[in-house]
């Protein structure tokens, strides 16, 4: 899998319009656009209720609603040839943190690394006066728990460019 199947998103970009839409696991742009025939299987089948109707009426991640838990239902429902084998890496993304954090402002915040089951968020405490949120890129799932939680939508998921998929 290419590094290309997703682009730069933030939240707000995605539910904006002003920026890459993030399909669901185990999919691609391409096989989205090529095979989904847009009946809304995948989106009814999502226990976190993440996936929506994007463009075209095709699937989208809307981490507004929470994080994606890598059920496997959305692709076990799908009747096209849309998803690939649960059983592989379901996407590439990294959560990142941009410059608006609250703790770049001097201001505690800890949502996001609170919403991490993975505990790829850490706090270093170096930087001062609250710290700094750090990502261990190599830990993250791009399940998106600290985009849904983050108040001021300072994280942002992209392709992890290392990620040996």
């Amino acid at each position: 899998m290419s590094a290309a199947r997703f682009a730069t998103s933030s939240r707000r970009s995605v539910l904006t319009g002003r920026g890459a839409v993030i399909r669901p696991p185990w999919s691609t742009e391409a096989s989205v656009m090529e095979k989904c025939t847009s009946c809304g299987d995948c989106v009814a089948a999502c226990p976190e209720a993440i996936l929506v109707p994007g463009p075209g009426r095709t699937p989208v991640v809307d981490f507004r609603q929470g994080e994606c838990t890598f059920c496997g239902r959305c692709a076990e429902t799908c009747a096209e040839a849309v998803f690939t084998d649960v059983s592989e890496r379901p996407w590439t993304l990294v959560a990142s943190i941009d410059p608006g954090c609250m703790m770049t402002s001097g201001i505690s915040c800890q949502l996001c690394r609170d919403s991490c089951e993975e505990q790829a968020l850490r706090l270093d405490f170096t930087q001062r006066p609250v710290g700094r949120i750090v990502i261990k890129a190599e830990a993250c799932t791009g399940c998106g728990a600290c985009l849904a939680t983050c108040p001021v939508d300072a994280i942002t998921l992209s392709p992890n460019e290392t990620a040996n998929v």
